[in-house]
């Protein structure tokens, strides 16, 4: 079974943060080229989204994008595919989370991921993906709790 990290062109808007459920100055991940970039919305319209991105070699400064390629950047971290690790827990396109098992390089610079349903995805070596911010462990006098 394949597993999509990346939405298409056509995903729904309830796929996706929608103009809705963003507001101005929420920071937020936008996809370019099957990579996700730190970006803060400047403004929300019914089919566009104003970004400014934060200061990334080779990125626009801003931009419009189409809503579908935003999601709120809340609990999320962003890391390039070749750093990822057995154990992290990535997050797709539609929201779904999958907890990785290996990632290794593929042929033509692309790499493969693994995941512990035994699921695999095939992406481009240069993809930054999404994953789940880990919570703290919360501790007193140095005993989780």
């Amino acid at each position: 079974m394949t597993t999509y990290l990346f939405t298409a062109g056509t995903a729904p808007l309830a796929a996706s943060a929608g103009p809705a459920m963003l507001r101005v100055d929420q920071p937020v991940h936008v996809n370019v080229r099957a990579a996700w970039f730190a970006a803060t919305v400047t403004s929300v319209a019914r089919t566009r989204v104003g970004v400014t991105f934060h200061p990334t070699p080779g990125m626009p400064l801003g931009g419009v994008v189409a809503p579908w390629a935003v999601r709120a950047a809340a609990g999320i971290r962003l890391r390039p595919v070749r750093q990822l690790r057995a154990g992290d827990e990535v997050v797709a396109g539609d929201g779904a989370v999958h907890l990785v098992a290996a990632a290794w390089p593929g042929r033509g610079g692309w790499w493969i991921v693994g995941y512990d349903g035994g699921q695999r995805s095939a992406v481009p070596g240069n993809a930054v993906l999404r994953l789940v911010e880990p919570t703290p462990t919360v501790t007193c006098n140095g005993v989780a709790i």
